[in-house]
C-alpha cells in the first residue's frame, strides 16, 4: 500500500476512505488500523502537486473530525450509527496515542462529549464519552494537566443523575480504573 502513488488526491482520500470504513467497522482491529495510519504518514509525506497540497494525515485527521462532528450534532436512535460514533471515538483516541493528535485535540473531544453527556444524557454521548476516556485517559491522566480531575467530578456527578444502570456502571468502572492507576 506504501507504493500507491499518493502523490494524486483521489488516490489518498480513497485510501482515507477505505482506512475510515474498515475502523469504524472493525473496532477490534483500531491498535492495527492506527499502526497503519502511523506508517502512511511517515511514508506519504505532505507533498505539493500543481498547488494543492496533499497531505494523508491531515485528510484523515479531517475526515475523522467530519465523521465526530456529524454524529455528535446528530440525535442517533439508530443503532448501527450510534456504533459507529462509539467506534469513530475510538479509533480517534488510538490515533491519539499513536501520537498523531496533540493533547489539546483529545480534551476539545472529551469536552464537547461531556457537554453533549451532561445536558442530554444521550447514551450514545455518555458511553463514547466512557470509551474515549477509557482509551485516552493514561496518557491525559499526569500532573500538567488538571483537565482530568474535573473530567471525573463531572463524571460522578453525571453517574449520580443517570437512570440507566448500563451507564452509570460504565462511568463507575472508569472512576475504579482511574482509582487503580488506570491498571484493569
Amino acid at each position: 500500500m506504501c507504493d500507491l502513488n499518493y502523490h494524486e488526491l483521489h488516490v489518498v482520500k480513497i485510501v482515507v476512505d477505505l482506512i475510515m470504513e474498515t475502523a469504524l467497522n472493525n473496532p477490534f482491529f483500531g491498535d492495527t488500523y492506527a499502526d497503519l495510519v502511523v506508517l502512511l504518514a511517515r511514508k506519504w509525506q505532505k507533498v505539493t502537486v500543481n498547488d494543492t497540497v496533499i497531505d494523508f494525515r491531515a485528510a484523515l485527521l479531517t475526515a475523522c473530525q467530519n465523521d465526530f462532528g456529524e454524529q455528535i450534532d446528530a440525535e442517533i436512535k439508530d443503532e448501527g450509527k450510534r456504533k459507529r460514533l462509539v467506534n469513530n471515538v475510538l479509533f480517534i483516541g488510538k490515533l491519539f496515542c499513536k501520537g498523531l493528535l496533540p493533547e489539546k485535540i483529545m480534551h476539545m473531544c472529551i469536552q464537547q462529549l461531556m457537554a453533549c453527556a451532561m445536558s442530554s444524557h444521550s447514551e450514545q454521548e455518555v458511553e463514547a464519552l466512557c470509551k474515549l476516556i477509557n482509551t485516552v485517559g493514561k496518557e491525559l491522566d499526569h500532573p500538567a494537566s488538571p483537565a482530568v480531575p474535573t473530567y471525573f467530578e463531572k463524571l460522578t456527578k453525571l453517574s449520580k443523575d443517570l437512570e440507566m444502570a448500563r451507564l452509570r456502571f460504565l462511568i463507575l468502572d472508569l472512576i475504579e480504573l482511574r482509582e487503580n492507576n488506570w491498571k484493569p
